[in-house]
C-alpha cells in the first residue's frame, strides 16, 4: 500500500472541526488517484504556534506501482492541498521526506522524486 501523510497547521484558536471538514471536501477531488483520504482532527496536535491536522492518503493500486505516476499523484494532491490551505486558513502544509519536514508548496523535483520513492516503499 503506497501511503502519503500531510500535516496541515492551523493558527491557535482555530476551529479544527470546521477546518477538517473543509479540508476533506477539497481532498475529495483526489478520488481518482487515491483509494481513500482521511482527515484526523481528533488527533490535532497542539504546538506553540497552533494546531496540526493530519491527512492521510492511500494511493490507488493503478498508481502505486510507478514512480512517475506517484509523482503525478503528489502534484495533484499538492494542488488540492494548497487550494484547501488558502480557503480553510491553514498556516502551512508540511510533508515528511526522510527526516525533513518540507512545506508542500516548496517541493522541488528532487523532493518529489524522493517522496515518491519513499511512498512506493511504504
Amino acid at each position: 500500500m503506497a501511503e502519503l501523510t500531510l500535516h496541515f497547521e492551523l493558527p491557535d484558536g482555530a476551529d479544527t472541526a470546521a477546518a477538517a471538514s473543509g479540508l476533506q471536501q477539497h481532498l475529495d477531488g483526489a478520488r481518482d488517484i487515491v483509494e481513500y483520504a482521511t482527515v484526523d482532527a481528533d488527533q490535532g496536535t497542539r504546538f506553540i504556534t497552533g494546531v496540526e491536522i493530519v491527512a492521510g492518503f492511500v494511493l490507488a493500486g493503478k498508481i502505486a506501482g510507478s514512480i512517475s505516476a506517484i509523482i503525478t499523484a503528489i502534484e495533484k494532491i499538492q494542488q488540492l492541498a494548497v487550494a484547501a490551505s488558502k480557503s480553510e486558513g491553514f498556516k502551512r502544509v508540511l510533508v515528511d521526506i526522510g527526516l525533513r519536514s518540507v512545506p508542500l508548496d516548496s517541493l522541488t523535483d528532487a523532493d518529489k522524486r524522493e517522496l515518491a520513492t519513499e511512498t512506493l516503499a511504504s
